[in-house]
């Protein structure tokens, strides 16, 4: 049974590229809890769309594929829009579990001053198995943020995530555009606004395969690891 309470203050948003295959299942299970769900179909070439909108979720289609940051600002700017006090990022791929949900949203109503609460593959006693140099890319870029913002968190490119009002209207307003995990878990540290991280589960993906491959990964390591140090110098000038 759908809490009503639960309903009227959560939306999940879940950006989706080229995800047919997966979307559905997605849906299904986040709409065994909760009723509020914003599919941003991000100018997907498959019937992304179509299933999401058979599978019951609301759909916001995009003309172009903006990537990632820019499928959630449209989220936040939405969830901002709508009166949302918080907004959960789920993955369209399968990988996360909707069950988690409930951690998330419990973790960030048992203290006010939290704006954002990550869900970590990494974190606990059975941590997600990802490649040796992923994990490597990771612990490079958590060690970056450690060293300029004072904040150890552990999986920084983690995208289930639940975020509170406050953070809802940063992110509507300014949202890293390339692979924004780590470089949006900075801003908000960079404002004074607090982040906790817990553990979850993390499935394998479902069908398809992720669009990060080898150059991607080091044009990714290399921009965010910049925009780190950037973002560290803005607040050390006092900008």
């Amino acid at each position: 049974m759908r809490n009503a309470d639960v309903k009227a203050e959560l939306v999940i948003i879940i950006p989706a590229y080229n995800e047919e295959h997966n979307i559905v299942d997605v849906i299904r299970e986040c709409r065994k809890n909760y009723a509020d769900i914003l599919v941003i179909d991000d100018g997907s070439t498959d019937a992304t769309r179509e299933r999401a909108l058979d599978a019951g979720a609301k759909v916001m289609s995009l003309v172009h594929n903006l990537g990632i940051g820019g499928a959630m600002q449209c989220g936040y700017m939405y969830a901002k829009n709508h009166g949302y006090k918080y907004a959960v990022q789920v993955d369209a791929d399968g990988q996360h579990n909707p069950e988690d949900i409930g951690k998330l949203l419990a973790s960030i109503k048992k203290n006010d001053s939290l704006g954002l609460v990550i869900g970590s593959r990494f974190a606990g006693e059975n941590g997600y198995k990802s490649t040796c140099a992923r994990r490597i890319g990771i612990a490079i870029l958590a060690f970056i943020l450690l060293a300029t913002s004072g904040k150890r968190v552990i999986d920084v490119t983690s995208g289930f995530r639940i975020a509170s009002r406050e953070a809802i209207s940063i992110f509507a307003a300014h949202y890293p555009y390339d692979y924004p995990e780590t470089e949006s878990i900075a801003m908000l540290l960079r404002k004074g606004i607090a982040i906790e991280e817990i553990p979850i589960a993390m499935n394998e993906r479902q069908s398809g395969r992720s669009s990060i491959r080898f150059g991607k990964t080091i044009y990714y390591m290399t921009k965010v690891s910049l925009g780190l140090i950037l973002n560290w110098s803005r607040k050390t000038v006092g900008q």
